[in-house]
């Protein structure tokens, strides 16, 4: 028996979020390690800052403990938050406009992070720096979750960046398969397993 339960949000979606801010606002949660690292997505800012592409931003990193050197031109754009509590964290991710979401490409395949689902769950759009053929890539371009490019790929970091903030910039709304943020609760994931268990026993 074969059955694909999904990790998934524990908390209610979002779909209530506070209105975008004045400074576009980009927010990572969590930790970096390994190849797991912002230095291409802040490459790729400052580059689009000094070409004019971009006006502003403000970028939180929330629960990075591990030290990070800032490009000068970065310094007051990068803010720093201490470990925080998941009710934190999402408090955070609501009052964004945008998610960031860094996993880097490996001969690893099948793996969602937890940190996706709970993106998904707090409906902003997410910047998905993943393995573009991988099932996190796949899952966001099926709901229309956000944009995705490769991690190593700087131009189409470039691009993944622009036209999240472009969607800012212009007060376009967002529009994610509200249906499928639904599915992606972790209850709705438990609900699957608890049918597939019966049916089961009912075989018995």
């Amino acid at each position: 028996i074969f059955l694909e339960i999904r990790n998934g949000y524990d908390f209610e979606p979002c779909f209530d979020n506070p209105p975008a801010n004045s400074v576009w606002t980009v927010t990572y949660t969590g930790t970096f390690y390994g190849l797991r690292n912002p230095d291409n997505f802040l490459k790729v800012v400052k580059e689009l800052l000094q070409q004019g592409d971009i006006d502003d931003i403000r970028i939180n990193f929330v629960g990075v403990t591990k030290p990070m050197v800032v490009d000068e031109l970065l310094k007051e754009k990068v803010h720093f938050f201490d470990k925080v509590s998941n009710k934190e964290s999402i408090d955070h991710m609501r009052k964004s406009d945008a998610l960031l979401l860094i996993h880097p490409t490996s001969e690893l395949k099948g793996v969602y992070t937890g940190k996706l689902f709970e993106y998904i769950g707090v409906v902003r759009p997410i910047l998905a720096l993943v393995d573009p053929d991988d099932v996190a890539a796949d899952l966001i371009k099926k709901g229309n979750f956000g944009f995705v490019a490769d991690n190593n790929d700087i131009e189409g970091i470039k691009k993944c960046i622009l036209k999240c903030y472009d969607l800012w910039k212009n007060g376009e709304k967002f529009n994610p398969d509200i249906e499928l943020v639904k599915t992606c609760h972790r209850r709705f994931q438990v609900e699957i397993l608890e049918k597939r268990l019966m049916e089961e026993l009912e075989k018995r």
